[in-house]
């Protein structure tokens, strides 16, 4: 980045060392991680970290039926969040419930982070969250997902 200012020099080169930091963070990281072969997920993130490539996000969002119960409701967030602890090579998961309660709002979502489109299939395709999928259907009267690269 040249910059013609002297402010704007002096941001640049503060900018480069933020990046240089960042670089040198991640390879000790990488290094350390590595070396104590802790769980794969987290290899992953320190790893993508260190080579800049992107992970897949998972969003999906039930709108209940009228007739679901508040224990209905409250069951499929907790068998949501268990399967974060079952079915691995889950980056990050997170289930939380509406607050604004708008017309446009649906009740539950999910926002969870993979690696890659390998780790979502499995995830898709793992028995417990087929089990989770079935609730799911039977209490929710619209379903909505998207998946993009983060």
């Amino acid at each position: 980045m040249k910059a013609s200012h002297p402010k704007l020099a002096k941001f640049a080169k503060a900018k480069n060392k933020s990046r240089i930091f960042l670089r040198v963070l991640c390879e000790l990281c990488v290094r350390f991680f590595l070396q104590v072969e802790l769980v794969a997920g987290v290899r992953n993130v320190i790893i993508r970290c260190k080579i800049g490539l992107k992970m897949l996000v998972h969003i999906v969002c039930w709108k209940y039926k009228a007739d679901t119960t508040e224990k209905q409701r409250a069951d499929h967030v907790a068998q949501l969040r268990a399967l974060q602890g079952v079915i691995p090579n889950i980056e990050s998961f997170e289930v939380g419930t509406d607050i604004l309660r708008l017309d446009r709002s649906f009740d539950t979502g999910l926002v969870a982070k993979y690696p890659d489109r390998s780790a979502l299939d499995f995830y898709n395709d793992h028995p417990e969250h087929q089990k989770v999928v079935a609730i799911g259907k039977q209490i929710a009267e619209k379903v909505v997902s998207v998946d993009f690269f983060d």
